[in-house]
């Protein structure tokens, strides 16, 4: 079970990286419309990593 945990965070931070590389590259191009939905994703992203951070403690 910990070692399923400790792979799904890995999978979420490397997730959250990439999306947080897309979200900058799409606010230097001003692409607006795929902001709001990238951001949540992370957020959500994040919140699930914090879920499964807490867990382990």
């Amino acid at each position: 079970m910990r070692s399923e945990i400790q792979d799904r965070m890995i999978i979420l931070q490397n997730s959250i990286k990439v999306l947080e590389l897309i979200l900058k590259k799409l606010r230097n191009q001003n692409e607006s419309f795929y902001l709001n939905r990238i951001q949540k994703r992370i957020n959500v992203y994040k919140q699930e990593l914090q879920i499964h951070k807490n867990i382990l403690l």
